[in-house]
C-alpha cells in the first residue's frame, strides 16, 4: 500500500439501531440487584468504600504497601514515601469536590486544588505515568504540573 500512497483505510460500519431493553421489568430488577450489591460493596460504596471515599489514588497506597508499584516499568516494585501519592493524602489536603461518570454511583473521579490551578485529578493513571512509575517523583505538586502540561491547563 505504501507504493500506491495509500496513508489509511476508513472503514465507515453500517448505521444501526441503538440498542433496547425488551424486558423492562427483567430490567429494573437487575439493576436494583447491581445497585444494592454497589451500596454494600467495600469498595464501591459511595460513602464508605475506598474508591468512593478516595478515588482512584487509593490504588498507589495499596500497591505500595503490596510492594507491587510499578516503579520504572516494573524494573523496582517500591518506592518510599509512596503514600504521599495516596488517597488518603490527596483527601486530607487536596480535595475540593468527588466527580462521577455519566451514571455512576462510585464518584471515584476528583476535582483537587495545587499549585495555584483547580483541576480535576490527578487520578491513578497520572500518578503512575507521571509519578513513581516514569520519574519517582513524590510530590503531588510535580505529578499535577506535569499532567496540566500535558494535558491543557484547566482553570475554573
Amino acid at each position: 500500500m505504501g507504493s500506491k500512497n495509500i496513508k489509511a483505510i476508513v472503514i465507515k460500519p453500517p448505521k444501526t439501531h441503538r440498542a433496547s431493553v425488551i424486558n423492562h421489568t427483567w430490567f429494573s430488577k437487575l439493576m436494583k440487584r447491581l445497585q444494592e450489591k454497589l451500596r454494600r460493596s467495600n469498595l464501591l460504596n459511595h460513602d464508605k468504600g475506598l474508591l468512593g471515599v478516595y478515588g482512584t489514588p487509593i490504588a498507589a497506597e495499596i500497591l505500595g504497601k503490596n510492594q507491587a508499584l510499578p516503579v520504572k516499568n516494573f524494573q523496582q516494585t517500591h518506592l518510599d514515601g509512596f503514600e504521599a501519592l495516596g488517597g488518603k493524602a490527596m483527601f486530607a489536603k487536596n480535595l475540593l469536590n468527588r466527580l462521577a461518570c455519566s451514571m455512576c454511583p462510585v464518584s471515584c473521579r476528583r476535582e483537587t486544588t495545587g499549585i495555584g490551578v483547580r483541576t480535576e485529578g490527578p487520578d491513578y493513571s497520572q500518578i503512575s505515568s507521571l509519578g513513581k512509575t516514569a520519574c519517582c517523583l513524590i510530590s503531588k505538586n510535580h505529578i499535577l504540573n506535569a499532567s496540566l502540561l500535558r494535558s491543557g491547563i484547566r482553570s475554573y
